[in-house]
């Protein structure tokens, strides 16, 4: 079983959305304490990953599909790198800054690559019931 005795059914029969997780978790806590509280989270992370395995959802190769600005967002970054080598010859930057822009830079050039490339996961062609082809996009039931 799951939930722990004395928790009351009316705080878990009910939709479970993130926030409802919570405030179910924050009850278990003031009225059973932190052990049965701890065991009871682990309990809902284990079903939580047996039922996403069993849902036969997978990622493949073929999922990772290299976003079309790639090349354009590595092509800025590096002009923007060679800027600022340009400005550490010149002495207006020292080599810490250089360091911590050319960091920032790549950070923000990676997080853009990844955006791009989830944005892309979000989306599948596929044919439906009448032979065409359409945009499938995921709903987005955030609770």
């Amino acid at each position: 079983m799951i939930v722990p005795k004395g928790l009351p059914y009316s705080i878990v029969n009910q939709a479970l959305g993130k926030k409802a997780i919570s405030k179910m978790l924050n009850t278990c806590y003031r009225i059973l304490g932190l052990k049965p509280t701890v065991i009871f989270a682990d309990q809902i992370m284990y079903t939580g990953f047996a039922y996403a395995a069993r849902s036969g959802a997978s990622v493949g190769i073929d999922d990772m599909v290299i976003p079309e600005k790639k090349h354009e967002i590595i092509s800025e970054a590096e002009a923007e790198v060679a800027e600022i080598q340009e400005q550490f010859q010149s002495g207006l930057v020292t080599a810490g800054e250089r360091y911590n822009k050319v960091i920032d830079i790549w950070a923000a050039a990676n997080d853009r690559v990844s955006k791009a490339m989830m944005d892309n996961l979000q989306t599948e062609t596929v044919i439906n019931r009448d032979g065409q082809e359409e945009k499938q996009v995921p709903s987005t039931a955030s609770t």
